[in-house]
């Protein structure tokens, strides 16, 4: 199973839940190799060569590559915990990301989870029971939430990273659905080329790209979507065209003509 976090690949190699009774001699992981603890419930002690540390209901813990530790169990109190092994591969450390450069320098770390976590691993452990179809997929979303609480824990900056650093092309698209959307009878390309920040010739590069279409297609599909719900909601073929910035109606009639989700008997005359 293998997700991707920011600019990681990470390969999770299992999730296991249990209540263990025996304790753990000390042992580390190797390259590239996190551990990743929540405990549910219970007691023991975590043995690392940074000091002992008291296991308790709601803490988190990560062992990554070379560090030795030891988890020790209370008979009277066994530990109840979910754990996540995996493989983090991060490619160029130099262009990490603040969330994924927390997530694979921190390579010892222990403390109360304050992000409800445990609904995560919950639901983790409904969806491999389950098996339901796109089970797999659910469960990688899940897991990248976890990781998310787990580097926001690490932190005390509730902002390390932004949406936009994190997927520079996302704004770019959000950018080009709302001009259409809202500018769909003025937007010109010279106008979104400046919106998006890239020449004319790039922004018709990124648009079929990313939609199959060039602009002058996009322009005309977005203006015909906002006359078919003018027309939708009782206005006349010729109103509706002369809205979205045509002088006639055939342009208009064309496409509700070939518009099979069209329903063409209730279109109200010009």
């Amino acid at each position: 199973m293998v997700l991707h976090f920011e600019s990681l690949t990470i390969k999770i190699l299992k999730i296991s839940h249990g209540i263990f009774h025996k304790s753990f001699p000390r042992h580390c992981h190797g390259k590239n190799y996190y551990e990743l603890h929540y405990i549910v419930s219970g007691g023991g002690t975590l043995v690392t060569d940074e000091g002992e540390f008291p296991l308790s209901k709601n803490l988190f813990y990560m062992t990554g590559p070379l560090v030795y530790h030891e988890q020790l169990v209370n008979a009277d109190n066994p530990t109840e915990e979910y754990c996540i092994q995996m493989e983090i591969l991060c490619g160029d450390s130099s262009r990490l990301q603040p969330s994924s450069r927390l997530l694979t320098e921190t390579h010892f770390w222990i403390g109360d989870d304050k992000y409800d976590s445990l609904s995560l691993f919950e639901l983790i452990s409904k969806e491999c029971y389950n098996k339901h179809i796109g089970y797999i997929q659910a469960t990688i979303s899940l897991v990248s939430m976890i990781l998310t609480n787990l580097v926001r824990n690490y932190s005390s900056d509730t902002e390390v990273d932004t949406f936009e650093e994190s997927t520079p092309d996302y704004r770019k698209l959000n950018i080009v659905e709302s001009s259409f959307f809202n500018k769909f009878r003025t937007i010109t390309l010279e106008d979104l080329s400046k919106s998006l920040k890239l020449s004319p010739r790039q922004t018709q590069r990124f648009l079929i790209q990313n939609y199959s279409k060039t602009f002058s297609e996009l322009k005309k599909e977005a203006r015909y979507h906002k006359a078919r719900d003018l027309i939708r909601s009782g206005m006349s073929v010729l109103d509706a065209s002369l809205a979205v910035g045509y002088s006639d109606t055939r342009v208009i009639k064309s496409m509700l003509a070939s518009d099979p989700s069209f329903n063409k008997t209730k279109a109200p005359d010009e």
